[in-house]
């Protein structure tokens, strides 16, 4: 159906580690975000992520771009559309933030470009 209305398939979770995760919880965010990319690829569906928290930390703008590295290795025929960047506030917009998403943007760019 997705690919039929040329339609992205958009995840969450691009900023989560497992080793982060309670222990509780069973869950792993790095494990679904490859299952998703993998059936987004085997079907031909493009693909796209999106952060679950707040952007804080430098180390959250490393994950994704590491994240969305992997996926293209692991499934090259991924065509990985977009990130949609959820929870802008006040901090994200700060000179010092700023200066972290433009490096973000860059290196997305050059994920894409090979």
């Amino acid at each position: 159906m997705l690919k039929k209305h040329n339609a992205t398939f958009l995840f969450t979770c691009m900023e989560k580690k497992d080793k982060d995760e309670p222990a509780e919880g069973r869950c792993s965010p790095q494990s679904l975000v490859r299952e998703t990319a993998r059936s987004a690829s085997l079907n031909g569906v493009k693909y796209g992520g999106e952060n679950a928290l707040e952007f804080k930390k430098w180390s959250f703008y490393r994950q994704i771009v590491k994240t969305a590295a992997q996926c293209q290795t692991l499934y090259p025929d991924l065509h990985y559309e977009c990130l949609t960047l959820l929870r802008l506030d006040e901090t994200l917009m700060k000179p010092s933030h700023i200066n972290h998403l433009e490096q973000f943007v860059e290196r997305m760019t050059m994920n894409e470009s090979g």
